[in-house]
């Protein structure tokens, strides 16, 4: 007859993890929402024709996830068939059959019984369809209860023979018994209930059932730790383990399991220890009881736990709903996905982990999203901003601290988000391996400095360090550097200018100066080309003061052209020879605006690019001036070819002479 068979479930209760999955609309309206609620009642529900095609769905779902089944679900074995029935009696499909055969398991129900489903997938000529024609056949098989018929009576010998005429006893199947039921209002002592009624009578042998099962932990004992707890063989322990096994599955109703199980089920996503103390919490349990526990035990007696329970390190033990079609190996993706974008600081908004959750496996449930909000270790900082530590050394908070100590002490929010998008600037622009950060909001930091008492004290929008520390001994000596000379300038504020020249003159690169003016959090610009320490108010007087001095200095370009030969001149009046950033009149800025010009020196050597963005700023001039040595006050002409996408550079020294032409060409 085969797969799948009339008044048979359609999908195996043994491999429900791999088959949670949506079913057809037409057959969610049914009532079947998932392929793994295929029951027997689908054959009531459904025409035989729709039964056949909802069975390869089952089939097809079966193929592509046992593979990457769940270990749990791969140790999984069928359990002892009723006494007296063979695999003759269930209408296995021929090619199951004649597999079994081959391996030689048909004449042994029992050796099948305690074979594991990974077991039972590799045994040649055992497919997908097998298996699950196997399966269901061999539950369906379990639901039913079996007696043996009264033995016929024994007549008298045959004269003509010395042999026995008496029938050997057949199993009969009857209608199912109602299964005893333990009405314990708590479910650890339900269970303890239900180990003293059908385990052993010895209270140690008991004692090594209960850690073999882990009932304790969750974790099951080896049969050997097992065994030295009852005083027993490893042999005897499994032989106990067995017998209970098949004394109580399905034989059991235990009603405070079920409420246990449905509690579990509303309370998922959720840590495992955080679900055991649920249980105490809502008067389900005298004490805390891990859940997979629960998970199996239920299973044992024909419950259906809409919850899983996955062991995702370094967290732990999470039970996750089984209908949010998740398993170990996709929490680990988004988990390792969620604190690489959530580096260096550990800030993440909610909208970046749901966007996570599509990118690493295509779309999933809105609840998968707060799965990892949950168990993920994250803190909620207040608007859809969490703080997930990634680094034992915290750079967040250190970066905070430092920012404060640099500040006197105290720095309103606003600053510290200034500061933080600074730095997270600067790590993208060097190609840093964690680039993704995300720069946190002013609400975030808040929250993050609320969450840390110890640290930070919080005044409306400001923060206040309660331990200011030294920030000399912990920025780096070139930051520092910068921020000693802008302290000691009069008014504590610079003009780029005169800033740039007194670091170089204490031995910061000037290259290196360029970089830290522009991304170190430290450092705040102004505007007009004035500088200073970000936190520290300025002298207003002097700020005027360094505004009229700069309106006396000129500018910078002082004209444009077009060459005889079609090239777009520019004029520069250069002020400074490192750092050089050239901006391009707006009249001629649609000409260069986006583009990027490649430079090479007269000898023919290559001398870098020069990039001019779509506000008409240029830059990438130091490799050439570094070869043209110009100096303060010299002119330096641009001629730029729009046709071929060159640039050549020509320095006219501010006395005159220099017709010699120190040029670049391109």
């Amino acid at each position: 007859m085969g797969y799948p068979r009339k008044g048979e479930p359609l999908a195996p209760g043994t491999l429900r993890e791999i088959l949670v999955t949506p079913a057809p609309r037409w057959a969610r309206d049914r009532g079947f929402e998932h392929l793994a609620d295929l029951d027997a009642r689908a054959w009531e529900a459904f025409t035989p024709e729709t039964c056949r095609r909802l069975a390869n769905l089952v089939v097809d779902r079966v193929r592509k996830r046992i593979s990457s089944a769940p270990r749990e679900l791969l140790r999984r074995t069928p359990g002892a068939l009723p006494g007296g029935l063979t695999l003759r009696d269930m209408a296995l499909d021929v090619r199951t059959s004649n597999a079994l055969a081959r391996a030689r398991l048909a004449a042994r129900p029992a050796d099948l019984a305690k074979s594991s489903v990974g077991a039972l997938g590799s045994i040649p000529g055992i497919g997908a369809r097998s298996l699950v024609d196997l399966l269901t056949a061999w539950e369906h098989a379990q639901r039913q209860t079996y007696r043996l018929t009264p033995p016929l009576p024994v007549t008298a010998p045959d004269v003509r023979s010395t042999r026995s005429r008496s029938k050997p006893h057949r199993a009969v199947p009857t209608r199912d018994i109602e299964p005893a039921r333990i009405d314990e209002p708590l479910v650890d002592r339900a269970l303890d209930r239900l180990l003293e009624t059908a385990g052993p009578r010895s209270e140690r042998a008991r004692a090594g059932l209960a850690a073999r099962l882990g009932w304790s932990d969750g974790s099951p004992a080896t049969l050997e730790a097992a065994g030295r707890i009852a005083g027993l063989t490893r042999e005897r322990m499994r032989q106990i383990q067995k017998r209970f096994q098949d004394q109580v599955r399905g034989r059991y109703r235990v009603p405070a399991l079920e409420r246990a199980v449905g509690l579990l089920g509303t309370v998922a996503p959720t840590r495992t220890d955080r679900a055991a103390e649920i249980l105490v919490d809502e008067g389900v349990a005298a004490r805390p009881i891990h859940p997979a526990v629960i998970r199996r035990v239920a299973d044992l007696l024909g419950l259906e736990p809409r919850f899983q329970i996955l062991d995702l390190q370094p967290i732990g033990g999470i039970v996750a709903p089984t209908d949010a079609d998740v398993d170990s190996t996709f929490l680990r993706n988004v988990l390792a996905e969620i604190k690489r974008r959530a580096r260096p600081f550990g800030f993440i908004h909610r909208d970046a982990i749901a966007e996570i959750v599509h990118e690493v496996v295509g779309k999933r449930d809105a609840g998968t999203g707060d799965l990892f909000l949950r168990f993920g270790g994250a803190k909620e900082l207040g608007n859809g901003w969490f703080y997930l530590q990634t680094d034992r050394r915290e750079p967040a908070v250190r970066l905070i601290e430092d920012m404060l100590s640099v500040a006197g002490g105290s720095l309103p929010a606003t600053e510290i988000e200034r500061g933080f998008a600074r730095r997270i600037r600067w790590r993208k622009a060097g190609g840093h391996l964690h680039a993704d950060g995300w720069p946190p909001s002013t609400d975030a930091i808040l929250g993050l400095c609320r969450s840390k008492p110890e640290s930070f004290e919080v005044r409306r929008a400001s923060v206040r360090a309660i331990h200011p520390v030294d920030w000399r001994r912990r920025i780096a000596p070139t930051e520092r550097t910068l921020i000693e000379t802008v302290l000691r300038a009069p008014g504590r504020v610079m003009h780029r200018d005169d800033f740039e020249r007194a670091v170089i003159a204490r031995g910061v690169n000037p290259n290196t100066f360029s970089v830290l003016t522009s991304y170190s959090p430290f450092i705040k610009e102004l505007g007009g080309g004035l500088w200073t320490v970000r936190g520290v108010e300025p002298d207003p007087v002097e700020i005027e003061r360094l505004k009229r001095a700069r309106r006396g200095r000129g500018r910078q370009v002082e004209g444009w052209e077009w060459t005889p030969a079609g090239d777009l001149r520019i004029s520069v009046r250069l002020r400074r020879v490192h750092s050089l950033v050239i901006g391009v009149p707006g009249a001629i800025r649609s000409y260069l605006a986006g583009r990027t010009f490649r430079v090479a020196l007269a000898d023919g050597s290559r001398a870098g690019s020069v990039r001019v963005d779509d506000q008409g700023a240029s830059w990438g001039y130091g490799p050439a001036l570094s070869r043209l040595g110009p100096a303060a006050g010299d002119l330096l002409r641009l001629d730029f070819n729009l046709s071929s996408g060159t640039v050549a550079l020509q320095v006219i020294p501010a006395d005159g002479t220099g017709e010699e032409e120190r040029a670049a060409h391109g």
